[in-house]
């Protein structure tokens, strides 16, 4: 399999036309060009305005305009992953013809491919190329990156394509429709949820019980005092008691 050198199709070796632009085909066979391996890495802005290059990750990748700056202010960064050498030399490309520095890395460390690019990616208008712009279509949101961390890889070789411009362009336009909606990132599912709790009614307060009236206890009277009896007044002492009989038929005080 090899790249249509007009429009960027993949072709299946053999073929004599691209089936997707009628080119004829006339390839050169490379086969870490099929291998899903590069990144581009923004090392630098450069001479580009910042909202520039958030136009640009915005309209290449996806990137909404917050997370496309996120990248911009934490250089240098990796912009785009999982790419083939085709992609990679196109997204760098141009990006380096709005003044940005780039680099291209792989699993063997940086490469470069810059001999590759001898022509710009950009017509007369400013407008991708129709061939670089049915490769750049195919980029998915798989080609994002997934962390927004500083680059942290030796020190890069930047990406300097044969064809250059002296004069980088300023005003970006996009090759896709402003108003076509950005690619939906589609969340991996959740795991099963586990059914909430069945909410507990509410019990109704019960009032505290009134407390039980006491019975009023009548008042019981005091008691009367108790009658002390009148005692009878005692005799003197001698007087009024009855003498007893003394044996002899004598009685107390009698003298013979």
């Amino acid at each position: 399999m090899a790249y249509c050198t007009n429009c960027g199709a993949l072709l299946e070796k053999g073929v004599r036309f691209c089936p997707n632009c009628g080119t004829a085909v006339a390839v050169t066979y490379v086969d870490n060009s099929l291998r899903n391996d590069y990144k581009v890495v923004l090392v630098s802005r450069g001479t580009c305005a910042a909202s520039v290059a958030v136009d640009i990750l915005s309209d290449l990748l996806g990137y909404t305009d917050a997370e496309a700056a996120q990248i911009i202010n934490n250089l240098p960064m990796a912009t785009a992953v999982d790419l083939t050498a085709v992609q990679a030399q196109y997204i760098a490309q141009a990006m380096s013809e709005y003044g940005m520095e780039v680099a291209i890395y792989n699993n063997s460390g940086y490469v470069d491919i810059s001999t590759t690019a001898t022509n710009s990616v950009f017509d007369s208008n400013g407008s991708f190329l129709a061939s670089v712009a049915a490769v750049l279509t195919g980029l998915t949101i798989g080609n994002r990156v997934s962390r927004y961390e500083r680059w942290v890889q030796p020190a890069p070789v930047v990406f300097r394509p044969v064809y250059r411009r002296q004069v980088p362009l300023t005003a970006y336009r996009r090759y896709r429709s402003v108003s076509a909606p950005r690619p939906v990132v589609v969340a991996p599912p959740h795991p099963p949820m586990r059914p909430a709790p069945r909410p507990i009614p509410a019990q109704p307060v019960r009032p505290a019980p009134a407390p039980r009236p006491i019975p009023a206890q009548p008042a019981r009277p005091a008691p009367a005092p108790r009658p002390i009896p009148a005692q009878p007044p005692r005799p003197a002492s001698g007087a009024g008691r009855p003498q007893r009989p003394v044996p002899g038929g004598k009685t107390p005080g009698s003298h013979r």
